[in-house]
Order: structure tokens, then C-alpha cells, then sequence
């Protein structure tokens, strides 16, 4: 297996809302990486170059979006023409697009739908990232993109006794605190038997799942309320915010008060 080097956003677009590109050459190459706090579309404008997601080769083909999530390691390569566009969105921002669409926690990983009609909305994008990236921009980038991914919910293929039991874990807010042993309560089976079963259905162990739960709870309320950091994390049933921001910060790029200042900045607004 080749080497896999990591990218950072501020790397890539430090203070802006989103980064967007035409790539459209002979012989291109991009090695094996993947990202750290940022979520990658990439849409294929003309046939060629080939794509390689965890070591599985696929050709590119026109009208393909691919979406990537930090921990996805890929490459592409060329020695023919290569036409697409790249997007990236650090994860902070993807996140509240996906809770003020109603997509949080349903778009799953390894995502690559045919997507033909909407190369408009990709190459718009680029035009405006060109002038000055605006969180306007990718607003309406997103309502155009985002119901791309509405028949990937990750639920929809659920046995009803976890389906049961997940909807169960997000009523019962007031017990988060118990964390995979409520889930555990709810769905009324051995932690093997959930583990594998969350495993196969959904790709995320019981903690996993348990703390993406958690964290779009948490996003939620940085973005919709006034509530202290530490009144966010009990609501989240943290009960050391030293923790839950150190574990926010892991999954998403920044800790939890430079998530609330960014949401603002790209047009987010709070409650009073």
C-alpha cells in the first residue's frame, strides 16, 4: 500500500468559507492522501482519469460526484485529458449545512452518485471562488448539491429492531450521558450482536455512532443557541468540557468556539 499524505485546510484556503478549482489537463496526477478537516466533492465535467478510493481503481466518468470525508484516502491520475472540479468545504461548515438541510447523520461515507445537469452549480462555484469566496455561494451551491445525497440515508436499509433503537437513543436526550450502554438498553441485545450489527448497516462501531450523535447535537446548539460551551457539552452528555472540546476539535478541524465563529461568518445564525 503507497504512502498516504494528509492535507489541512488552512493549507489549502486559510479564513475562507470554501475552495473550488477546474482541473482540466493532460497528465494529471494527484497522490494518495486524504484530508484532516475538510469534506471533498469532486464533480467529472469529461470522461478520462481515473479515480482510486482505498486502493480500488474506477474509471471517471462525466456527471459522477464523488464525495470524500476526512480519513478517505484517494488519488487520481491521467495520461490522457482530465476535466473536473474540486470543492472543499472545511467540516465545521459541512457539518450545519447537513443540520439546517436535515441531513445530519444520513450521508454516509464513500459517497459517488451520477449527477448529470449540475455541472452549472460546480463551475459557478469556481467562478465565484475566483472573484472572492462568499458564504452566499456556497449556500446556494449547497441547495442545489445537497438533495444529490438524499437517497443515501444510511438508515434506510436498518433492521427495524436498530432503526427502533436509534430513533429511541435520540428521544432520550435527558440519558446521553449513559453513552453505548442506553443504546445498548434500547435495543435490548448483546454489545457483539449491536457492534456488528452497526458495523454492517451503518459502517460505525456503538461509540461511534454514539458520539456522531453527540456532535450533531453539539453543532446544533453552537449554531442555533447562546448556550456556554460547557452547558453545550452537558446537553450533549459530556460531562467534562475539557473532553468534549478536545474530542469536537478531533472530529472537526476547530474547537467548539471557532465552530461557532464560523458558522456565523458563513451566514449561520444563532437564537436568542
Amino acid at each position: 500500500m503507497s504512502a498516504v499524505w494528509t492535507i489541512r485546510y488552512a493549507t489549502v484556503a486559510p479564513g475562507d468559507p470554501y475552495h473550488a478549482r477546474l482541473i482540466d489537463m493532460p497528465r494529471h496526477r494527484v497522490e494518495r492522501h486524504t484530508h484532516h478537516d475538510f469534506v471533498e466533492l469532486m464533480y467529472v465535467l469529461e470522461d478520462g482519469g481515473v479515480h482510486v478510493l482505498d486502493e480500488q481503481p474506477e474509471r471517471m466518468v462525466r456527471d459522477t460526484l464523488y464525495l470524500l470525508h476526512p480519513g478517505e484516502a484517494h488519488s487520481v491520475h491521467t495520461d490522457d485529458e482530465l476535466s473536473y472540479v474540486n470543492v472543499a468545504v472545511p467540516v465545521a461548515t459541512w457539518g450545519s449545512l447537513l443540520d439546517v438541510s436535515g441531513m445530519s447523520g444520513s450521508v454516509g461515507g464513500k459517497v459517488h452518485v451520477r449527477a448529470p445537469g449540475v455541472a452549472e452549480a460546480f463551475t459557478d462555484l469556481v467562478r465565484s471562488g475566483e472573484r472572492d469566496p462568499a458564504g452566499l455561494d456556497l449556500l446556494s451551491f449547497a441547495s442545489v448539491v445537497l438533495p444529490l445525497f438524499a437517497g443515501h440515508a444510511a438508515t434506510a436499509t436498518l433492521p427495524d429492531w436498530l432503526r427502533e433503537a436509534c430513533a429511541g437513543f435520540d428521544r432520550e436526550r435527558d440519558r446521553w450521558s449513559e453513552g453505548v450502554s442506553l443504546l445498548l438498553a434500547l435495543a435490548a441485545v448483546s454489545h457483539g450482536h449491536l457492534d456488528r450489527s452497526m458495523r454492517r448497516f451503518l459502517g460505525l462501531t456503538p461509540s461511534q455512532w454514539v458520539e456522531r450523535r453527540r456532535m450533531r447535537l453539539a453543532r446544533q446548539l453552537l449554531v442555533g443557541t447562546s448556550d456556554s460551551i460547557s452547558t453545550v457539552a452537558l446537553r450533549c452528555g459530556y460531562g467534562n468540557v475539557t473532553y468534549f472540546s478536545r474530542r469536537f476539535a478531533m472530529m472537526h478541524g476547530v474547537p467548539p468556539r471557532d465552530y461557532r465563529d464560523r458558522s456565523r461568518k458563513v451566514g449561520f445564525s444563532r437564537s436568542r
